[in-house]
């Protein structure tokens, strides 16, 4: 399989309601008459740091080790060793950004998101699971169908899934190339745990036995919850 290269960019914007002061501009014959500019801390200006050295802020997809989880079966994860997805596998990830913990390339760590990619072979199913972290997934390559909860959607390239902490989900790739995605999941105020200390668990774990046996929503479905 050729490898595509995806370059990764993740900004983090923390809002808040700062009063906005507006400065006339200086008399510059390349900034037009009514410009202004506009500063978020009044009477202070951000530092700005120089690169540590060994660091980058880029990272592409190519240069991170394609991994299966080595607690899935073989028939799904691969014959790889070390939790390397080989030639066999019908899915790999790669991990971009996350805890430090978690040796991730290039040192692009952060202690509270962790993202990377995930690719799903043509025709293959990803087993129903959920975990106690929010998280999402955005696909850029290839067509599916996508499960959460008791809901499903076809979904295609541009296509953005949210999944709250314990929602079931899972989904099919439908088309005849590869399903590729980005994910990222994080820590919320009010986390009752370390959600980077847990991972995925199968809601139906008898069904993960082969390709026709496993279905990418929970058997039985849970009931839709009634908002007061």
């Amino acid at each position: 399989m050729k490898n595509n290269v995806v370059a990764t960019m993740i900004t983090l914007t923390i809002c808040a309601s700062f009063p906005v002061i507006a400065v006339s501009a200086q008399t510059n014959p390349d900034v037009a008459p009514d410009a202004v500019t506009q500063k978020m801390w009044p009477g202070a200006e951000y530092k700005i740091p120089g690169r540590i050295e060994g660091n980058t802020g880029f990272i592409s997809e190519s240069e991170a080790p394609k991994k299966s989880n080595k607690k899935y079966p073989a028939w799904f994860r691969g014959h790889g060793e070390n939790g390397i997805a080989d030639k066999d596998a019908l899915y790999w990830y790669t991990e971009l950004i996350g805890p430090k913990a978690y040796n991730i390339t290039k040192g692009m760590n952060a202690e509270n998101i962790y993202c990377g990619t995930l690719m799903l072979a043509p025709g293959q199913t990803y087993p129903a699971h959920n975990h106690p972290a929010s998280e999402f997934y955005f696909i850029y390559e290839g067509t599916g169908i996508w499960y959460i909860n008791d809901e499903k959607k076809e979904v295609g390239p541009g296509d953005l899934m949210y999944h709250r902490p314990f929602d079931t989900h899972g989904w099919k790739n439908t088309g005849d190339k590869p399903m590729k995605c980005l994910y990222c999941w994080w820590k919320e105020d009010g986390d009752k745990v370390n959600v980077m200390d847990y991972s995925a668990g199968w809601v139906n774990p008898e069904k993960f036995t082969g390709p026709k046996e496993t279905v990418p929503y929970a058997i039985p479905l849970p009931p839709v919850q009634m908002t007061k």
